[in-house]
């Protein structure tokens, strides 16, 4: 199969995910997401494992989309997401392409809030009402690495080595 229709096939497995995932969670358990954030591990697989692009573009679409389907991410909270999952995924593609995938997540999720906060911020000034201060912006981008946490601790439990079995399986001659 062509190398394009691969990563086209992959990316559309991977947006399925996206709005699965977070789907299935807010019906089995209310309010997990915040907490498991299960719409972040196809954004980082599709950063790691497609391009930087393909992280970029799952990142944007995916609270949207799950915005539509489930009302879940609320709004504005979606709008905001995109910032930040977008630059997740980036992220994770760049940094990826150079450093261990482990390494490379860490840097992602710390990167990923700062853009969190630039989407509250962008929100805000064109004139969307926020749940919280201007100056409180800061702390509720960062407030989610501590809600979050099980969330985290399990893509670092999965997603390095997910994709260093991915990557194997995808070249099974290199040394990646």
């Amino acid at each position: 199969m062509n190398e394009r229709y691969k990563k086209i096939s992959e990316f559309s497995i991977l947006l399925a995910l996206a709005v699965a995932l977070p789907y299935l969670f807010h019906l089995t358990i209310p309010e997990s997401g915040k907490v498991l954030l299960p719409m972040h591990l196809p954004v980082q697989l599709a950063g790691f494992l497609i391009s930087p692009l393909a992280g970029l573009i799952l990142g944007i679409i995916s609270p949207p989309f799950n915005f539509l389907i489930s009302g879940m991410p609320p709004f504005p909270l979606f709008l905001t997401m995109m910032f930040e999952l977008a630059a997740m995924g980036f992220f994770c593609g760049l940094f990826g392409k150079i450093m261990n995938p482990l390494w490379a997540l860490l840097i992602a999720i710390l990167l990923s809030k700062i853009f969190l906060a630039l989407g509250w911020l962008i929100i805000l000034s064109i004139g969307i009402e926020i749940p919280f201060s201007k100056n409180a912006i800061i702390a509720a981008s960062f407030t989610p690495i501590i809600t979050g946490f099980p969330g985290i601790a399990l893509q670092i439990l999965i997603v390095p080595s997910l994709v260093l079995i991915l990557r194997r399986k995808k070249h099974p001659n290199s040394n990646q």
